[in-house]
């Protein structure tokens, strides 16, 4: 408070005079932000445009496999477009953890009180983890009561849906914030989407085991594979 003037002192012959001592210390927050993710999405897109032809090539693909759920065992089937699949389902990962953190769409507690550029390296580790995670309870379980065919196609439908979630959920977010409504209306609508679309996949992923499965081997493959994984993720967001 000592680099106030009163006000009958401020000005002096017909001049305002103002204090040239700073605010406050310049925070380097936006910096390190717009670098980080300047970079980030630079590689992103770099990636996309060198795959944009896989990418094309997938989107009928998806769009099939969100429609029924026999479209997963076509997709499987093409080593073609299952590779093209996983490759646009990597190149994605990176977009997916910036719109997270971006729209703090997934903000547990312990994230908090890091800077912008923390939280987004953060958030890759989870989801990076989430996935390793996933892969290890598919290693574990492989097949042991159902046929190959059919535990592959229900385990790759994640990466199936991930890369249609994210593909929907991106240009959701633009045309959101292009409109001018607040970030946490743009949050919740995005949140929304992304319970539907994970509701239709656990669908998909429920048919696809029911195929060659009972109805008590599925919900045991449902609880292993999928709900495990996906509430150690999202448990500390809701408890924290």
């Amino acid at each position: 408070m000592e680099d106030i003037m009163p006000v009958d002192s401020a000005f002096t012959g017909g001049t305002l005079e103002i204090s040239r001592e700073p605010l406050g210390p310049a925070s380097t927050n936006d910096g390190s932000w717009n670098m980080l993710t300047d970079a980030l999405i630079i590689a992103s897109v770099f990636a996309a445009i060198l795959f944009i032809r896989r990418l094309i090539d997938i989107i009928p693909s998806l769009i099939g496999c969100a429609m029924r759920w026999k479209e997963a065992f076509n997709l499987e089937y093409s080593t073609r477009l299952s590779r093209s699949r996983d490759i646009i389902f990597g190149i994605l990962i990176i977009p997916f953890c910036l719109m997270l953190s971006r729209y703090s769409i997934y903000s547990p507690g312990f994230l908090e009180g890091l800077e912008t550029s923390s939280r987004v390296l953060a958030i890759i580790g989870i989801v990076a983890g989430y996935i390793l995670l996933r892969a290890l309870l598919s290693y574990s379980f492989r097949g042991k009561k159902t046929d190959r065919t059919t535990y592959a196609a229900a385990d790759k439908a994640f990466r199936t849906f991930f890369c249609t979630c994210t593909l929907v959920l991106l240009p959701t977010a633009g045309i959101l914030s292009l409109t001018g409504l607040p970030d946490c209306t743009v949050k919740t609508v995005l949140i929304y989407v992304l319970c539907a679309l994970y509701l239709l996949f656990v669908l998909r992923k429920f048919q696809i085991f029911n195929h060659s499965c009972n109805v008590f081997t599925t919900i045991l493959y449902l609880c292993t594979l999928e709900f495990l994984p996906t509430g150690l993720l999202v448990a500390p967001a809701l408890v924290f």
